[in-house]
């Protein structure tokens, strides 16, 4: 519908909003840094993920990461958060100390749920168009 999507803050304990934070278009999946300092969004039409300071209430920046971000999870292991795209089949890693994508790989288009095991260096990335199911390895990025 062309609006810009956010991220609204709520305080608990008055179940009143007290900021808005302006991402982008489309449904949202969240991830959070280890110590919790930034959330990662993703904004499925628009391609991208912002990052927000979740102290500050601040948008950081976004980056564009591929088409549709339809799921997203933090490796321990990698200490990066991987975004699994269902338009281009894409993976990309977005490191959690620079905020910077380091990686990009080519998977298959359909991509869908993605998530780490305790250790977080293996993934497994469900590909629910293609009836397929994948295991990622962090260590050898593949």
């Amino acid at each position: 519908d062309g609006q810009v999507g956010g991220v609204l803050v709520v305080d608990i304990h008055s179940a009143s909003g007290v900021a808005r934070i302006d991402t982008g278009a489309g449904s949202h999946q969240f991830v959070f840094s280890p110590n919790n300092r930034y959330a990662f969004v993703s904004n499925r039409q628009d391609d991208t993920v912002s990052i927000i300071d979740v102290h500050d209430l601040t948008l950081i920046r976004t980056l564009q990461t591929g088409s549709q971000p339809v799921s997203m999870d933090y490796s321990s292991a990698a200490d990066t958060v991987y975004v699994s795209h269902s338009g281009n089949g894409s993976l990309v890693g977005v490191d959690a100390r620079t905020l910077k994508v380091t990686s990009r790989t080519e998977v298959e288009p359909g991509l869908g749920q993605i998530r780490f095991a305790p250790d977080g260096r293996f993934a497994l990335i469900v590909n629910p168009v293609n009836d397929y199911a994948y295991v990622w390895d962090t260590l050898n990025n593949s």
